[in-house]
Protein backbone atom coordinates (compact mmCIF):
# COMPACT_ATOMS: atom_id res chain seq x y z
CA UNK A 1 0.00 0.00 0.00
CA UNK A 2 1.05 3.57 -0.72
CA UNK A 3 4.07 2.38 -2.70
CA UNK A 4 5.30 4.37 -5.65
CA UNK A 5 4.87 2.40 -8.89
CA UNK A 6 8.16 2.57 -10.79
CA UNK A 7 9.66 0.59 -13.61
CA UNK A 8 12.31 -1.81 -12.36
CA UNK A 9 15.84 -0.92 -13.46
CA UNK A 10 17.32 -2.98 -16.31
CA UNK A 11 18.35 -6.40 -15.13
CA UNK A 12 15.73 -6.59 -12.39
CA UNK A 13 13.01 -9.08 -13.11
CA UNK A 14 9.55 -7.59 -13.71
CA UNK A 15 7.01 -10.09 -12.35
CA UNK A 16 6.94 -11.85 -8.99
CA UNK A 17 4.74 -14.67 -10.35
CA UNK A 18 5.76 -15.09 -14.01
CA UNK A 19 9.35 -15.68 -15.18
CA UNK A 20 8.36 -14.91 -18.77
CA UNK A 21 7.58 -11.26 -18.02
CA UNK A 22 10.72 -9.26 -17.39
CA UNK A 23 14.15 -8.19 -18.56
CA UNK A 24 17.10 -10.53 -19.00
CA UNK A 25 20.72 -9.48 -19.53
CA UNK A 26 22.75 -10.89 -22.42
CA UNK A 27 26.47 -11.68 -22.67
CA UNK A 28 27.16 -8.26 -24.22
CA UNK A 29 25.44 -6.32 -21.39
CA UNK A 30 22.30 -5.68 -23.40
CA UNK A 31 18.77 -6.73 -22.45
CA UNK A 32 15.89 -8.74 -23.85
CA UNK A 33 12.37 -8.17 -22.64
CA UNK A 34 9.97 -11.10 -22.40
CA UNK A 35 6.27 -10.20 -22.33
CA UNK A 36 4.61 -13.61 -22.27
CA UNK A 37 1.59 -13.31 -20.02
CA UNK A 38 0.81 -17.05 -20.18
CA UNK A 39 3.87 -18.91 -18.90
CA UNK A 40 2.33 -22.37 -19.35
CA UNK A 41 1.67 -21.63 -23.02
CA UNK A 42 5.19 -20.40 -23.86
CA UNK A 43 7.53 -22.16 -21.39
CA UNK A 44 8.40 -25.19 -23.55
CA UNK A 45 9.11 -23.04 -26.60
CA UNK A 46 11.34 -20.68 -24.61
CA UNK A 47 13.21 -23.66 -23.16
CA UNK A 48 13.78 -25.12 -26.64
CA UNK A 49 15.06 -21.79 -27.99
CA UNK A 50 17.40 -21.35 -25.02
CA UNK A 51 18.78 -24.94 -24.95
CA UNK A 52 16.96 -25.66 -21.67
CA UNK A 53 15.04 -28.76 -22.75
CA UNK A 54 15.59 -30.34 -19.32
CA UNK A 55 13.19 -27.81 -17.79
CA UNK A 56 10.29 -28.38 -20.20
CA UNK A 57 8.68 -31.11 -18.09
CA UNK A 58 9.88 -29.81 -14.71
CA UNK A 59 6.84 -29.95 -12.36
CA UNK A 60 7.84 -26.60 -10.83
CA UNK A 61 7.00 -25.02 -14.18
CA UNK A 62 3.84 -26.92 -15.15
CA UNK A 63 0.89 -24.81 -13.97
CA UNK A 64 0.20 -21.14 -13.34
CA UNK A 65 0.23 -21.89 -9.62
CA UNK A 66 3.57 -23.71 -9.72
CA UNK A 67 5.07 -20.94 -11.85
CA UNK A 68 3.92 -18.37 -9.30
CA UNK A 69 5.46 -20.41 -6.48
CA UNK A 70 8.75 -21.09 -8.29
CA UNK A 71 9.26 -17.90 -10.30
CA UNK A 72 12.56 -17.00 -8.56
CA UNK A 73 14.02 -20.37 -9.56
CA UNK A 74 12.84 -20.04 -13.17
CA UNK A 75 14.20 -16.50 -13.33
CA UNK A 76 17.58 -17.77 -12.15
CA UNK A 77 17.58 -20.50 -14.83
CA UNK A 78 16.65 -18.02 -17.58
CA UNK A 79 19.09 -15.38 -16.31
CA UNK A 80 22.03 -17.81 -16.42
CA UNK A 81 21.06 -19.09 -19.87
CA UNK A 82 20.57 -15.60 -21.32
CA UNK A 83 24.07 -14.56 -20.21
CA UNK A 84 25.58 -17.20 -22.52
CA UNK A 85 24.87 -15.35 -25.78
CA UNK A 86 24.93 -11.81 -27.13
CA UNK A 87 21.87 -9.82 -28.13
CA UNK A 88 22.46 -10.44 -31.86
CA UNK A 89 22.80 -14.18 -31.22
CA UNK A 90 19.58 -14.30 -29.17
CA UNK A 91 17.76 -12.12 -31.70
CA UNK A 92 18.64 -14.63 -34.41
CA UNK A 93 17.55 -17.60 -32.27
CA UNK A 94 14.31 -15.92 -31.19
CA UNK A 95 13.09 -15.17 -34.74
CA UNK A 96 10.91 -18.29 -34.46
CA UNK A 97 9.97 -17.87 -30.78
CA UNK A 98 6.18 -17.97 -30.44
CA UNK A 99 5.85 -15.57 -27.50
CA UNK A 100 6.32 -11.80 -27.54
CA UNK A 101 9.84 -10.57 -26.86
CA UNK A 102 11.94 -7.58 -27.88
CA UNK A 103 15.45 -6.28 -27.50
CA UNK A 104 15.67 -3.31 -25.14
CA UNK A 105 17.09 -0.58 -27.35
CA UNK A 106 17.60 3.13 -27.60
CA UNK A 107 16.49 5.00 -30.72
CA UNK A 108 19.78 4.58 -32.56
CA UNK A 109 19.88 0.85 -31.90
CA UNK A 110 16.24 0.46 -32.93
CA UNK A 111 16.99 1.98 -36.32
CA UNK A 112 19.31 -0.97 -37.03
CA UNK A 113 16.90 -3.66 -35.81
CA UNK A 114 16.04 -6.25 -38.48
CA UNK A 115 12.40 -6.54 -37.32
CA UNK A 116 11.89 -2.79 -37.54
CA UNK A 117 13.33 -2.78 -41.05
CA UNK A 118 11.33 -5.84 -42.15
CA UNK A 119 8.06 -4.32 -40.91
CA UNK A 120 8.83 -0.96 -42.57
CA UNK A 121 8.50 1.04 -39.35
CA UNK A 122 11.05 3.50 -40.75
CA UNK A 123 10.30 5.39 -43.94
CA UNK A 124 12.31 7.74 -46.14
CA UNK A 125 11.32 11.38 -46.33
CA UNK A 126 13.80 12.98 -48.68
CA UNK A 127 17.22 12.46 -47.13
CA UNK A 128 15.82 11.56 -43.70
CA UNK A 129 14.58 8.32 -42.23
CA UNK A 130 11.56 8.86 -40.02
CA UNK A 131 9.38 6.66 -37.85
CA UNK A 132 6.33 5.58 -39.84
CA UNK A 133 2.81 6.51 -38.87
CA UNK A 134 1.82 4.26 -35.95
CA UNK A 135 -1.54 3.47 -37.57
CA UNK A 136 -1.48 1.00 -40.44
CA UNK A 137 -4.64 -0.21 -42.12
CA UNK A 138 -3.06 -2.70 -44.49
CA UNK A 139 0.27 -4.45 -44.84
CA UNK A 140 1.94 -1.66 -46.80
CA UNK A 141 4.25 0.98 -45.36
CA UNK A 142 2.97 4.52 -45.75
CA UNK A 143 4.06 6.56 -48.73
CA UNK A 144 5.63 9.69 -47.33
CA UNK A 145 6.02 13.10 -48.87
CA UNK A 146 6.08 16.70 -47.80
CA UNK A 147 3.01 18.33 -46.32
CA UNK A 148 1.14 20.59 -48.75
CA UNK A 149 2.16 24.22 -48.82
CA UNK A 150 -0.06 26.91 -47.34
CA UNK A 151 -3.35 27.06 -49.29
CA UNK A 152 -1.83 24.83 -51.98
CA UNK A 153 -4.96 22.70 -52.30
CA UNK A 154 -7.63 25.38 -51.75
CA UNK A 155 -8.70 25.60 -55.39
CA UNK A 156 -8.94 21.81 -55.76
CA UNK A 157 -10.96 21.41 -52.56
CA UNK A 158 -13.39 24.21 -53.41
CA UNK A 159 -13.77 22.76 -56.91
CA UNK A 160 -14.56 19.34 -55.43
CA UNK A 161 -17.21 21.02 -53.27
CA UNK A 162 -18.90 22.22 -56.45
CA UNK A 163 -17.79 25.87 -56.61
CA UNK A 164 -16.97 27.22 -60.05
CA UNK A 165 -14.00 29.48 -60.84
CA UNK A 166 -16.03 32.67 -60.69
CA UNK A 167 -17.19 31.87 -57.13
CA UNK A 168 -13.67 30.85 -56.03
CA UNK A 169 -12.24 34.17 -57.35
CA UNK A 170 -15.03 36.02 -55.57
CA UNK A 171 -14.18 34.28 -52.25
CA UNK A 172 -10.49 35.01 -52.71
CA UNK A 173 -11.15 38.68 -53.50
CA UNK A 174 -13.29 38.97 -50.38
CA UNK A 175 -10.47 37.38 -48.32
CA UNK A 176 -12.66 34.45 -47.26
CA UNK A 177 -10.14 31.94 -48.69
CA UNK A 178 -6.58 32.13 -49.88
Amino acid sequence: LNQLMVTPPPGVHGSPINPLVGLYGTADDRYISFVMMQPTKFWADVCRHMDLEGYIDDPRFATAESFAEHTPEAVEVLTEAMKKRTLPEWSERFTTLAGPWAPVQDTLQAAQDAQIRANEYLVRAGELELVANPVQFDVTAPNTGPAPGFAEQTDDILGELGLDWDRIIELKTAGAVT
